[in-house]
């Protein structure tokens, strides 16, 4: 699993100074980037300095990283650090330059960094911010001892040196050379990667890395707010956490044209959202329509408030189409940030009983 993709500048030719466009990395805390130089028209350089904000239309940028000046054709690697939810390149071609560069990579969440784990012991702890979810890769490369055993655990909690962490998905295996891709959500602000080994002489190779996710509820909302406690027949935790995913990306397709993301907090409206769409699609995904006897017609009505009915419009839209539908306790990206940006604080009312009910803005 190599992350979230970055392409910060397209290989094309440029003579001069530029910023190119600004790129949602989330809480993905290892960013790797390749600058490279591809043709040289006449001799030149160019420098490149990577800027982050919190949000895209953020007025003021701060540098994280600046790379020494590329003049030969090759390449060369930036590894920023300190970055906030979005990053951009700015370049700058020295006087009578004339080339051709591109600057791309990846964005991991890693947890737990390649090594060899002997006994038993926690990762370092990860801030993945308001990003509660992850699809993860478990790697274990190379195995030995005697009925070595290690089983891997996700935990959360909500400081770095918090003395009680929560379990969020399922006790990994990973006392046998394997890959194994999971996803899981419900996370608190920190997460790590706690191991247990056992055996004689134990030595594993390890590494559990991937992409922290932006949702909009988690399987403890579901239980919560869900329908039925949001209990969905042979749904496994990676289901469950893949179609919270869907479900916010169809969620945020609709708010999108109206408040400016990523979300910095939301309220039980829109989890409920969130949660009838996620569940109807795993209903549905188990093969035909799902049984009204067996209580799929709770999750159908769920399901037509939020998305809506033949001639009917349903929740998302009326919010997508300001009908008198805001959010409860929406706060966008256009609140003002410590680094500096000048913006508006989107904060919006309490919600009133019910999908259709109208809202005000506080």
């Amino acid at each position: 699993m190599n992350g979230l993709a970055l392409d910060l500048i397209p290989d094309s030719g440029f003579a001069s100074s530029g910023v190119g466009p600004a790129v949602f990395i989330g809480r993905n805390r290892t960013i790797d980037l390749t600058l490279t130089l591809s043709e040289l028209v006449s001799a030149g350089a160019v420098t490149v300095s990577i800027e982050t904000a919190a949000s895209p239309q953020a007025s003021t940028w701060r540098t994280v990283t600046t790379a020494a000046p590329l003049s030969a054709l090759g390449s060369i690697i930036i590894t920023p650090t300190g970055c906030a939810d979005f990053i951009r390149a700015r370049y700058a071609v020295s006087v009578g330059g004339n080339l051709s560069f591109s600057l791309s990579g990846s964005a991991s969440l890693v947890l737990l960094a390649p090594g060899t784990v002997t006994a038993s012991g926690a990762s370092t702890p990860v801030d993945v911010g308001q990003y509660r979810a992850a699809r993860l890769l478990v790697d274990v490369s190379a195995a030995s001892g005697s009925a070595a055993t290690l089983v891997a655990y996700i935990e959360t909690a909500a400081s770095a040196t918090a003395t009680t962490w929560r379990q969020v998905g399922t006790p990994i295996n990973g006392g046998v050379v394997s890959a194994q891709a999971i996803s899981v959500s419900d996370f608190d602000r920190f997460v790590r990667v706690r191991y247990v080994v056992g055996g004689t002489a134990p030595s594993f190779d390890i590494a559990v890395t991937g992409e922290s996710v932006f949702v909009l509820a988690s399987p403890r909302d579901r239980t919560r707010i869900g329908v039925r406690g949001g209990a969905i027949p042979n749904a496994t935790p990676t289901d469950t956490v893949e179609a919270m995913i869907a479900a916010t990306d169809i969620a945020l397709g609709y708010l999108g044209g109206r408040f400016a993301l990523p979300l910095r907090a939301w309220g039980d409206d829109l989890r409920r959202a969130c949660i009838a769409i996620a569940d109807w699609t795993l209903l549905s995904n188990r093969g035909g329509e799902p049984d009204k006897a067996g209580g799929g017609e709770l999750y159908r009505i769920a399901y037509e408030d939020v998305m809506g009915r033949p001639g009917q419009k349903g929740w998302l839209d009326k919010v997508a189409a300001r009908d008198g539908i805001v959010p409860a306790g929406l706060v966008d990206s256009t609140q003002p940030t410590t680094e500096g940006e000048i913006g508006r604080i989107t904060v919006l009312s309490l919600p009133l009983r019910g999908w259709g009910g109208r809202r005000s803005r506080s």
